[in-house]
């Protein structure tokens, strides 16, 4: 047991030469080294260490967010938690279509133009949750629900310009050195997040949070998208160019069709629930 739970400051300690000790090795190149295989051994076992305590750092964070009012309401309050998200999410919107629309101008670029649309409508639309994520009225609840699915529509529009123009100008995403992993946390994170959120909010009766869970989804597979052309752009160097086209258009396709099958849905169960009030 002492072996698996050495002391927090000898495990910080390993952590530490290990990351060095890797370092060491993939930057001089003693792959065959001796060294190699011993800074492997320990990585093995610090990560090892680090995953068993893992569990007890997890139930020591929760503690410490319940114990902090504002954090406690975060994790409780589900109006609260969508509105925190609303807002952080409608910030780098704005700042993705302001950087867009600023490169259009300067460019005279469609491609430009077409990202700060995109962008703008997902302001739109999450200015319109944050209005209306704590109304009572449900009519009212109901019918901006049903206006933001015709919106996602619109998305849609958006989104299969910008696939026609990464497939016949070859345009696409670009991030910079290990910038495309961060991308890739994000993305997969977004997704995997928004994916949740959309199943725990499909049988509830708040509208507008499952509304939000859709644009929340909508804009995550936006992002894989551009993870892949990304990822493509700079791993696929060596792949045919007609086998990139037919990837991208397959996902391209695929995200469509999830989104028109959203706003189906959202105005599907909208008209419906109105029929009732």
């Amino acid at each position: 047991r002492r072996f698996l739970y050495p002391p927090w400051p000898l495990t910080c300690l390993l952590a530490l030469l290990s990351a060095i000790a890797l370092c060491a090795v993939f930057y001089h190149g003693w792959e065959d080294h001796p060294l190699a295989t011993g800074s492997y051994i320990l990585s093995f076992y610090t990560l090892t260490v680090l995953l068993l305590r893992l569990p007890a750092l997890v139930r020591r964070g929760k503690r410490l967010l319940h114990s902090r009012p504002l954090s406690h309401r975060y994790l409780t309050d589900a109006a609260f938690k969508t509105q925190v998200s609303l807002w952080l999410s409608l910030g780098i919107n704005l700042l993705f279509a302001g950087t867009n629309l600023v490169s259009g101008l300067i460019e005279r670029s469609p491609w430009f133009y077409t990202l700060a649309g995109y962008y703008g409508i997902l302001c739109v639309l999450r200015l319109t949750l944050i209005h209306y994520v704590n109304y009572q009225d449900r009519k009212t609840s109901l019918r901006i629900s049903r206006r933001c699915a015709a919106v996602l529509l619109l998305v849609n529009l958006f989104l299969a310009g910008t696939v026609l123009m990464i497939l016949n100008q070859g345009r696409g995403y670009n991030y910079p050195g290990f910038l495309i992993y961060a991308a890739a946390l994000h993305a997969f994170y977004s997704t995997t997040s928004a994916a949740r959120s959309l199943v725990l909010t499909r049988r509830g009766d708040h509208i507008i949070m499952l509304t939000t869970s859709a644009v929340k989804l909508t804009s995550a597979l936006v992002s894989m998208l551009a993870l892949e052309t990304a990822m493509l752009a700079q791993f696929g160097t060596y792949m045919p160019e007609t086998t990139h086209r037919i990837f991208i258009a397959s996902t391209g396709g695929g995200i469509s069709a999830i989104i028109i099958a959203l706003a189906g849905y959202l105005i599907f169960r909208a008209t419906r629930d109105l029929q009732d009030v």
